[in-house]
């Protein structure tokens, strides 16, 4: 299998991830935030995908498009608001170093996300695939957060063994989920 560019900046941007947060001896929540801002921007570029899905014929066709979109926003926004939430509450006071450690973690997988899905954008719709598949794929790359935040598993995470685990364990879903998401039909 040939190398996948995407795929290594991926793994770089989670690298990065680890290394802030065991240098600034970040806090679960911390940690959390970013892989919050990671999944808004997952989800950003998959209803982007949607939104390019070849428009089918009908005007009936175009509205239930519309309900999709409108649906993926809901089932998306709602859960990403909640854990903004409980990650408020979680993290309280932060610093601004803190903050733009943050920011440019996130920053960090934006410009990944960007560039995998400029470089996948063809071969991925070539596929044909629908809406709800398009849609299916955020929800098991975000599942290492969605666990961490519904079950709490975050206060497990307070050592820093634990901690880089959890991260090496999400680095590994985010690269699998990536390569099933945008693997090649030879």
């Amino acid at each position: 299998m040939p190398c996948d560019p995407s795929a290594l900046f991926l793994v770089l941007s989670n690298i990065v991830t680890i290394v802030v947060a065991v240098h600034r001896h970040w806090h679960w929540a911390e940690v959390m935030w970013i892989y919050w801002g990671q999944s808004v921007v997952i989800c950003y570029f998959a209803w982007r995908k949607i939104c390019k899905l070849k428009p089918l014929p009908r005007a009936a066709a175009a509205l239930s498009r519309r309900f999709e979109l409108g649906f993926y926003a809901f089932i998306f926004g709602f859960p990403l608001a909640l854990y903004a939430f409980f990650l408020g509450f979680a993290s309280g006071n932060l610093t601004g170093q803190e903050l733009y450690g943050m920011v440019g973690c996130v920053a960090l997988f934006a410009g990944n996300h960007y560039f995998s899905y400029r470089r996948n954008l063809e071969q991925d719709l070539a596929r044909r695939p629908t809406a709800g598949a398009l849609a299916a794929f955020p929800f098991v790359r975000l599942l290492p957060m969605h666990l961490t935040v519904a079950l709490g598993l975050g206060s497990a995470a307070r050592s820093t063994g634990m901690l880089v685990l959890f991260l090496c364990c999400k680095t590994l879903a985010d690269v699998g989920m990536h390569l099933v998401e945008h693997r090649e039909h030879r």
